[in-house]
């Protein structure tokens, strides 16, 4: 591609399959960041024919789409995006006319990793940016860590990495979300708590929800895009303006308020009892 003219353009640098450069096979590319999720996904389309019978060749081999997949692209301000994983198996298949479209999942090498490694380990008195830390190296990845909390012990089980993330994030307690009122056993929680680890292009982030729902820019801990516009389509404006044009969103069940409400993500009494010191606590929270 000679020339860039729309925001949704970019030039395939890179495009490999088991060893195969298949990128005048490529027909679409899906890739998914989820801020809930401990591993990167998507799929991939690859056509294929008779003549060419690329895929007809992984059939005869013992690890049946499994293979490595790595790509790298360049949009039009010269940002790179590049992704090194495996493919995860054939989702869809379709024949038209004398071609066929195989569409195929894909997952980060930290995915596959993960599936490899099992942690036996008791953990005393270990904050919980320490235990996400070491289960990130462990599946041999990059992280940055932001969110700090109080020091937990629990016996991790036989785990994967990626369980015991989950783990922490769930069970982990911000000192700043929990308000005491004296010594009454009734108190108030105020703000979000709790944490989420997620695994970017970049490596894996780990923060607090509070420092991910800060608004002011010094205390944010990530890149934070902004200066979006909705407007209609222009194509006179300088091409890194359209690179700020959001050509298409979509939040399946994220926005549901009303689940979020029936949940007790809004509104909820958090019943609390500690075994070791016999003390029973109710945390009003209210957001």
């Amino acid at each position: 591609m000679a020339d860039f003219q729309l925001p949704s353009q970019y030039l395939i640098e890179e495009l490999v399959v088991a060893g195969t450069d298949v990128t005048g096979l490529f027909q679409n590319i899906e890739i998914f960041e989820n801020i809930y999720s401990t591993g990167i996904v998507g799929s991939i389309t690859i056509l294929d024919s008779d003549a060419v019978a690329f895929i007809e060749g992984f059939k005869d081999r013992a690890d049946v789409f499994t293979e490595p997949i790595s790509f790298k692209f360049r949009n039009s301000l010269d940002e790179v995006l590049i992704f090194d994983g495996f493919l995860s198996g054939l989702r869809d298949e379709v024949v038209k006319q004398k071609v066929k479209l195989y569409q195929f999942d894909f997952v980060s090498s930290a995915v596959k990793a993960d599936d490899e490694v099992f942690v036996t380990k008791a953990f005393k008195d270990t904050p919980p940016q320490d235990i996400i830390g070491e289960m990130v190296d462990l599946i041999g990845l990059q992280s940055q860590i932001i969110g700090q909390g109080e020091p937990m012990n629990f016996v991790s089980g036989r785990r994967k990495p990626t369980q015991v993330m989950r783990w922490v994030c769930n069970n982990a307690s911000d000192p700043e979300a929990v308000v005491e009122d004296g010594d009454d056993q009734v108190g108030v929680t105020a703000g979000p708590g709790g944490f989420l680890v997620w695994e970017t292009l970049d490596g894996y982030k780990f923060c607090s929800l509070k420092q991910l729902l800060s608004v002011e820019e010094a205390d944010y801990p990530f890149i934070l895009y902004k200066d979006y516009e909705y407007v209609l389509a222009n194509r006179q404006k300088p091409l890194d303006k359209k690179m700020l044009d959001i050509v298409e969103t979509e939040f399946p069940t994220l926005g549901d308020q009303d689940e979020k409400r029936k949940a007790g993500a809004y509104n909820h009494v958090q019943l609390v009892y500690d075994i070791d010191k016999g003390e029973y606590t109710e945390l009003t929270s209210s957001l």
